[in-house]
């Protein structure tokens, strides 16, 4: 989710990432544990745009094949622990 400037990543398992793009645009420094008012303010947005897909849209992310996660780790976009 984005809005004002920041980013908010939320992982299937329910970790929450904070970054300030236009400080940080290349996402390197995680600010969410210094930031709870921006994190609040983003997951009520997130909530709030997930309950504009109606009652057919699904309330996690699909499960990832094996071979995909493996992918995707090797570029950076899953955590390896998952």
């Amino acid at each position: 989710m984005r809005s004002s400037g920041y980013k908010l990543i939320r992982s299937a398992e329910g970790r929450e990432e904070l970054y300030d793009l236009e400080a940080d645009p290349e996402e390197r420094r995680d600010i969410a544990v210094e930031n709870e008012a921006v994190v609040a303010e983003l997951r009520k947005l997130l909530a709030e745009r997930r309950a504009s897909f109606g009652p057919d849209a699904p309330a996690e992310p699909a499960a990832v094949n094996p071979e995909l996660r493996q992918r995707l780790q090797a570029l950076g976009y899953a955590d390896r622990d998952d």
